[in-house]
């Protein structure tokens, strides 16, 4: 998913990563980035992952640092020197790196909530949580689970619960609106006959 650098190579690029640990990190971290204006996401706090041996890891923030036209990795080592990370490194996709911020892709580690990451100054998440193909059948199957027991009969209720509670599940409803709105009405036809 990395790309590593030496920051003697001067590849450009507009996205990077670091990794920030608690430890080492000044109180007011996040503060410091913030004030830059660079748009940025920071994932939950790591701290359940696992080595290979089973030994927990150190706790650890991934942070998606993204400027609006490639950057040498001076421009990120400054970012990284600033919060006491190691080295940043150039991203091949973003996507990916936003996905790993809750082990989405990695069943097999510890997932995070969704919920807890954060995004500053702009940075846009909407094209880096798109749902699979595959997760997007999933994300049907449940809404239509959610309609059948929640006994929705108008599209704008089913809109408003998802808006609450899951922000994935609302988003594939916001895109498939005529697939979504046919559940509706056919769960409310439904209840009408019987």
């Amino acid at each position: 998913m990395h790309q590593y650098i030496t920051m003697t190579n001067n590849i450009k690029a507009r996205h990077w990563a670091i990794v920030v640990y608690p430890e080492s990190a000044p109180e007011n971290w996040l503060e410091m980035i913030e004030e830059t204006r660079l748009a940025f996401a920071v994932s939950p706090l790591h701290n359940k992952d696992h080595n290979p041996d089973g030994e927990i890891k150190k706790a650890h923030w991934h942070v998606i640092l993204s400027w609006d036209g490639p950057q040498r990795p001076t421009a990120a080592k400054k970012i990284a020197d600033m919060v006491n990370a190691p080295n940043p490194v150039r991203l091949e996709s973003v996507r990916g790196a936003y996905r790993y911020f809750t082990h989405r892709d990695n069943p097999e580690k510890y997932q995070y909530d969704n919920e807890e990451v954060k995004v500053f100054n702009g940075f846009d998440i909407s094209s880096y949580i798109a749902v699979t193909k595959e997760e997007k059948y999933e994300a049907v199957s449940k809404i239509i689970k959610i309609i059948k027991e929640r006994n929705f009969t108008e599209y704008l209720e089913l809109l408003s619960a998802l808006m609450e509670e899951d922000y994935i599940l609302y988003k594939v409803a916001c895109d498939n609106t005529i697939l979504v709105n046919a559940l509706v009405r056919s769960s409310r036809h439904s209840r009408e006959k019987k």
